[in-house]
């Protein structure tokens, strides 16, 4: 409930046999603005579900509403102006008033400067209200009127008041501005900003606006400017007194919106003859600034679109026809695309979703991207200048329904005809509920409407069956069938079940229901699950010449715990792996699946489908999603990740590499986003040196000035000394990641290299690992095996699999982090610096055993352990392409023979039912 909302009374009652009750309640106490009363019901069937429902009402302050109407919120200071006044009921009849009291009062604003903190001048504005006029005006048939002369500019307000026979006091008001030569007195703030008044909410084009600017200054020069994403208009004008208006043509383009801003300037003000110095300068020039959005109407854009039944409600299987009819704005019929579509009310009631009109769509109020600056800002000793603002402004056949669907209908291509009908037909469904139907029209360029409607689909007699989604083996359940008629179906119904397939009947397939006066009423059944399947129930009713029937399915699932093992490997000449199925396991189901390739990288290809498919576009993932096509470019097709041909692959490498220009800051690093002010990143830019010269080895080529302006600002990060008040030095890991990929560039790390080793103890062990392969890179030989020795020291050996442990406090603290990291660095380093390290082998095991789902966690890690795997296993096994056959066998018995004569041949593989166990 909201703060201003109560409980005003509660209780519980019983319906009677027609199914209805009635409860009294008092009236909140007497309030001076309408108030809304809501009543909630809820109801519990025969069956124990509720069902609720709500209405409201309004309670009326009074017995009658007064009205105030303004021909303009502008008009002439001297000049007569007509002011309405309507009385009107609760219904909105007019009613006659012997009198209303009127009062206009003109609101002037007294304003005084006063002193603030540190000196600065703070301005303050008091309203005050002049009475201009005092009139009874005589309400006949709903209305009066009179007319009434501003005397001078300013702000009049308007106040009708009277009294109902109760005693209940009723008021309405309007205000508006008078324009004209000579002063008003506005209200001002301490702010640059000054409000500008146009005379109506609302704009055709053809039309001219009128806009009143309240300055501050007795006279000034105004520039005006109609703004949206550029300046479309521009005008200086000279004000006489500060309550003049402009007017402004309002042209077609103004659709949907425009900003009018204005910039007043005044000049120094002549100090009095004989005056003192002013050591504030309050006499200093002055600028204000405003702005005010016009809604400029695009109504003849709007087509009005009409959707409609043939009738209100059909029975399951029948033909439905809807008309659709589509007018311009004159009421012509106008000839439009339209896309029609029936919904289940029910589903879209729960989902909250209804389509947007695309009118209010695409004639949305748009932005004024213009911002206003001003030199004088640093002259004039005031509070600087602002933003602008805006202110102001039934068939034969088989009856079983079956085909339940939330979707009844979808068609996006409805042509209406050059008297702008159309009908569209379609079978209603099996869902008894009622359908909403949207039709979204568009013609010409511009053109759009929307409109939507209900129909029902309904039955006189409906049974309703209550079956579980699924059922187990051997399960035994009952099903509740409820029963229930329209009003005036009475009788006695006949429910009959019958169950096939998976699913069987214990007991009774048919039943005796009273039904009448719209009542529900249940009969039960008792169903049995069989063997794992699908069942079949179809329920049927009779009462009388009425019928209805419904056809369920229900999975039934195997009662049992499925255990899936999985073994995988690589062999020279033979390898023996020992199966044995659990325990107790179904001869039916699963079964082993042998799986052989030749190659390990096979098993990268969901990884590669996850960094290709990526929907973002920072330049880290931009690159890493480039990856796969450099190290498995051959595997393409055994992978089907790539577009399909290795020119696509080819293709996505160069156009990447082509925008990292893009991504460059003025220092020469990278930054994550294209045109980003963000600082440059060193890491992302160690990183994105380091796939451009992956991409190079491959025939590839980046923007060589793009690369060596990168590479630069590598080493200036790395060797400029950094003030410690104000730049914080590089992560040590990352500058160790940094050395790496320098050295990889051919650049001389020996300092950097000896450096670092001096400063170990602050590196993790993957900063250890990636200066341990710059060490080596750059000749280094005895440095990388020491650091690679401390990386791989206390490495645990679990099965075929080593794993690195990450101690607290020792985590890389780069875009990925922990355990991939560590291992796939060492990988890398390993590969190079002791190629022939037992643990290797066993390292690149766990880092394939860290997946899940067959990939690891985000664009970095996956791109990082690709680099790895694919730097281990192309070290692992050679160049030389592959000419192996392949035997596997079950026992003594041989499953099949496969060839493998290059690395991208597809992986074959047979699978071994359960029941072949014992062979």
């Amino acid at each position: 409930m909201s703060p201003d909302e109560r409980i005003s009374g509660e209780g519980d009652g019983t319906l009677d046999a027609a199914g209805t009750g009635a409860r009294r309640h008092r009236l909140l106490p007497a309030t001076r603005s309408p108030a809304t009363v809501t009543f909630e019901a809820e109801v519990e069937d025969t069956s124990g579900r509720n069902v609720s429902g709500r209405a409201t009402a309004i309670v009326h302050p009074a017995e009658f509403y007064l009205g105030t109407r303004l021909e303009s919120w502008l008009v002439d200071a001297g000049s007569p102006t007509e002011v309405g006044i309507a009385a009107v009921d609760p219904r909105g009849k007019p009613v006659a008033m012997p009198s209303v009291s009127v009062l206009v009062t003109r609101r002037e604003w007294q304003t005084v400067r006063r002193k603030g903190v540190g000196d600065t001048w703070q301005v303050v504005s008091e309203p005050v209200d002049v009475a201009v006029e005092t009139r009874d005006v005589e309400i006949r048939d709903g209305r009066g009127a009179f007319r009434l002369t501003p005397p001078v500019p300013g702000l009049y307000r308007v106040r009708a008041s009277a009294s109902d026979v109760r005693g209940n006091p009723v008021r309405a008001g309007a205000s508006f501005h008078a324009v004209g030569p000579g002063y008003a007195a506005w209200r001002r703030s301490s702010d640059s900003r000054v409000q500008l008044m146009p005379d109506k909410g609302s704009y055709a084009p053809g039309e001219t606006a009128r806009i009143q600017v309240h300055s501050p200054y007795e006279n000034g020069t105004a520039l005006v400017t109609v703004e949206r994403q550029g300046v479309l208009w521009q005008r200086v004008i000279a004000m006489k007194g500060n309550a003049e208006a402009f007017e402004l043509p309002i042209l077609p383009e103004y659709e949907p919106n425009v900003t009018v801003g204005v910039v007043v300037a005044r000049g120094r003000l002549p100090s009095p003859p004989g005056a003192e110095p002013d050591p504030d300068d309050l006499g200093a020039p002055s600028v204000r600034v405003g702005a005010v959005r016009l809604r400029v109407d695009p109504g003849a854009n709007r087509l009005a679109v009409a959707v409609k039944p043939a009738v209100p409600e059909y029975r399951p299987g029948q033909d439905v026809e809807v008309g659709v009819e589509v007018r311009d704005r004159s009421g012509r019929g106008a000839r439009a695309q339209v896309l029609v579509f029936a919904v289940d009310a029910a589903v879209l009631d729960l989902s909250g979703y209804s389509p947007a009109d695309p009118f209010d769509t695409f004639f949305a109020p748009i932005g004024a991207s213009v911002a206003t600056g001003d030199s004088r800002d640093f002259l004039i000793r005031r509070i600087l200048l602002g933003e602008k603002s805006e202110p102001g402004g039934d068939g034969g056949g088989d009856l079983t329904r079956k085909d339940f669907v939330a979707l009844a209908f979808w068609d996006p291509e409805v042509v209406t005809g050059d008297d702008g009908r159309a009908t569209v037909r379609f079978r209603a469904p099996d869902n008894l509920t009622r359908f909403r139907v949207f039709a979204v029209a568009t013609s010409g360029e511009a053109r759009f409407g929307l409109a939507r409607t209900e129909f029902t689909v309904n039955r006189p007699l409906v049974v309703r069956p209550a079956l579980p989604p699924f059922a187990e083996t051997r399960d035994a359940f009952r099903m509740a069938v409820a029963v229930h008629g329209a009003p005036g179906a009475t009788g006695e119904a006949i429910v009959k079940v019958e169950a096939t397939g998976s699913v069987s009947l214990r007991g009774a397939s048919e039943a005796r229901v009273a039904v009448g006066e719209g009542r529900v009423r249940e009969a039960l059944f008792e169903l049995v699950a069989g063997e794992a399947g699908e069942g079949t129930v179809r329920v049927s009713g009779r009462l009388g010449q009425e019928r209805d029937a419904v056809q369920l399915k229900v999975p039934v699932r195997r009662r049992a715990r499925t255990e899936t093992v999985a073994t995988s490997g690589s062999a020279t000449a033979q390898v023996t792996e020992t199966v044995e199925p659990p325990a107790g396991a179904a001869p039916d189901v699963g079964g082993l699946s042998v799986s052989v390739a030749p190659t390990a990288l096979v098993g990268l290809d969901r990884a590669a489908k996850s960094l290709i498919s990526y929907p973002h576009g920072c330049l880290e993932q931009r690159m890493s999603a480039i990856l796969p096509n450099l190290y498995l470019e051959d595997l393409a097709a055994t992978f089907g990740f790539a577009p399909g041909t290795e020119g696509d692959l080819r293709e996505s490498v160069r156009k990447t590499l082509a925008r990292l220009r893009e991504f460059q800051r003025p220092d020469g690093g990278f930054g994550f986003w294209a045109g980003g002010s963000d600082a440059s990143d060193p890491y992302l830019t160690a990183w994105t040196i380091r796939i451009a010269g992956i991409a190079r080895e491959r025939g590839f080529k980046a923007d060589p000035g793009v690369i060596a302006d990168a590479v630069a600002f590598l080493e200036k990060s790395l060797r400029t000394p950094r003030d410690a008040s104000r730049d914080r030095p590089p992560d040590p890991d990352q500058a160790a990641f940094a050395t790496f990929v320098l050295a990889e560039e051919g650049r001389t790390v020996g300092d950097l290299v000896a450096l670092f080793v001096a400063k170990r103890r602050d590196l993790s062990r993957t900063g250890r690992a990636w200066l341990a392969a710059a060490a080596w890179k750059d000749g280094a030989a005895a440095a990388a095996l020491d650091l690679m020795t401390e990386v791989l020291e206390g490495a645990t050996v679990k099965g075929d699999e080593a794993e690195l442990p990450v101690p607290r406090g020792d985590e890389w603290h780069g875009m990925a982090s922990g355990d991939v990291a560590l291992t796939s660095a060492a990988l890398i380093a390993g590969a190079r610096a002791v190629p022939t390290h037992p643990l290797l082998p066993r390292l690149a095991t766990h880092l394939w055993a860290a997946r899940r789902n067959g990939e690891w966690s985000g664009t970095h890690e996956n791109g990082l352990a690709l680099m790895a795997l694919a730097t281990w296993v192309r070290m692992s096994e050679g160049d030389a392409a592959p000419d192996l056959a392949v035997s596997p066998w079950l026992g003594a018995t041989p499953l099949a023979t496969w060839q493998f004569k290059s690395r991208s041949a597809p992986p074959r593989a047979t699978d071994v039912p359960m029941r072949r166990r014992g062979a």
